[in-house]
């Protein structure tokens, strides 16, 4: 598209191409209603049968029914905030040029909407240098707008490329008619476009809603799974205490079992509370200044035994300056928990776990990164999202859990103010995470 401005110095004023007084004044070719009747037949066939391609057969009826070398219909679009005229459907020589756009402000169609009437226009490129490099050149068009709705939102027209072909008042009805055709043909496939967007969105909602049912029950199922799961050994424990032929030393590690199983299970029921707290909305936070040291050296605190089981190296590097947070601690804290259990049920025994802090202009950013298994661009996608965990299969599902980690991760952060993504290079290649949240404002020293 090439702007109005690009153009050489109008050479003869818009009066002198518009011809359209002589549409009376030219010898009036008779009526070919047969043609007409033929052509407006296979045009309602197109409409019903094939409603995307009814602008482009309009173009064709147009070509023949007016014996026209091109013919074509052009739409206002708008282009990066700029409106311009977009050959929507061309016929004849100009077919090539299909999808081409003129200025909106300084073109023959353009014209013809802002007086939002037929007009006959002789060599046009006389005043209209943005149709210069078009060839062949126009030396006679006819254009007509197109109302839909009461309002000219394109043109259909008609082109004559040399001087064997005049247009007259014959080809002013003919192309009236059609014009007329083609509002009807837009507005049908506007409210194509609509009813299409509709069942569209229906659509999405119904495999949305059959995705998330199908999750759910999984989840259940799942849920069921890791419930029972401490169950057994817990059982197990107990009738071997009830048999009363333990040592001391055996009895300590039977009641370490128990401990390990309630604990987990605690801490299950935990989080799913928390989940239905805060889908509820009933989640309080208690904010305080805290620095982000504090937050990372209270998580590492909670979860460095877990990491260290699994022979883990932990490397946390810390700003050296404080970076102070409107935040509660006890959840920041938790969202953080997560995020190092995460790396360390997913990285193989003997990886290394980075956590590390700066400041960013006014946010703290916080990542946790592993050397473990990594994610697909797939699971990326989608790793936040509510019962993830239960939406994948058994086999992927390697360190069992019930997806609502992450989930919590996510919802704690925003609660914060503050947000959260994943990264990772593919499977194989570890994952990152990154926490941004809001730095604390300094207050204003209070006058004296």
């Amino acid at each position: 598209m090439m702007s109005a401005e690009a153009f050489s110095p109008v050479a003869i004023p818009l009066a002198a191409v518009i011809a359209t007084p002589e549409l009376t004044s030219r010898p009036r070719r008779a009526p070919d209603f047969e043609a007409e009747s033929h052509a407006l037949g296979t045009l309602l066939a197109t409409l019903s049968t094939s409603p995307r391609s009814a602008l482009q057969k309009l173009a064709e009826v147009a070509l023949e029914l007016c014996s026209a070398h091109s013919a074509g219909i052009s739409l206002v679009e708008d282009s990066r905030g700029v409106p311009v005229i977009r050959w929507r459907a061309l016929a004849g020589q100009f077919a090539p040029h299909v999808g081409s756009t003129l200025p909106r402000e300084f073109s023959p169609c353009g014209t013809v909407l802002d007086r939002d009437a037929l007009q006959l226009m002789i060599r046009p490129v006389r005043h209209f240098a943005c149709i210069d490099s078009l060839a062949p050149v126009i030396e006679e068009t006819l254009t007509i707008p197109i109302h839909v709705d009461g309002r000219p939102l394109g043109t259909i027209w008609v082109v004559a490329h040399d001087f064997t072909r005049h247009f007259d008042a014959e080809d002013a009805r003919l192309l009236t008619s059609l014009g007329s055709f083609a509002g009807a043909a837009l507005e049908l496939l506007t409210s194509l476009d609509k009813t299409e967007a509709t069942l569209s969105e229906q659509r999405n909602a119904v495999e949305l809603a059959v995705a998330a049912d199908r999750n759910e029950n999984r989840f259940i199922a799942i849920l069921a799974h890791e419930l029972r799961n401490p169950l057994a050994p817990i059982s197990t424990a107990a009738a071997l205490l009830r048999g009363g032929r333990l040592d001391g030393a055996a009895s300590r590690q039977i009641s370490d079992i128990i401990d390990r199983q309630v604990h987990a299970m605690s801490q299950l029921i935990d989080d799913l509370l928390v989940v239905a707290r805060l889908r509820l909305g009933n989640l309080e936070l208690r904010s305080s200044l805290v620095t982000v040291s504090e937050i990372i050296e209270r998580t590492i605190e909670t979860v460095g035994p877990f990491i260290a089981a699994r022979d883990h190296a932990l490397v946390v590097s810390l700003p050296p300056e404080p970076i102070d947070l409107d935040a509660d601690a006890v959840w920041l804290s938790r969202a953080l928990q997560n995020l190092l259990r995460n790396a360390g049920k997913y990285t193989n025994p003997g990886g290394r776990i980075h956590i590390d802090a700066v400041r960013e202009r006014d946010e703290a950013v916080i990542t946790v990164s592993d050397n473990g298994i990594g994610m697909t661009s797939v699971q990326l996608n989608a790793i936040f999202d509510i019962w993830q965990q239960a939406g994948q299969e058994a086999t992927e599902r390697s360190e069992g859990g019930v997806g609502i980690g992450l989930y919590l991760v996510r919802r704690l952060i925003e609660a914060h103010g503050g947000t959260v993504g994943a990264t990772s290079g593919g499977p194989g290649l570890g994952s990152r995470f990154t926490v941004r949240l809001p730095c604390r404002k300094p207050t204003r020293p209070t006058a004296h």
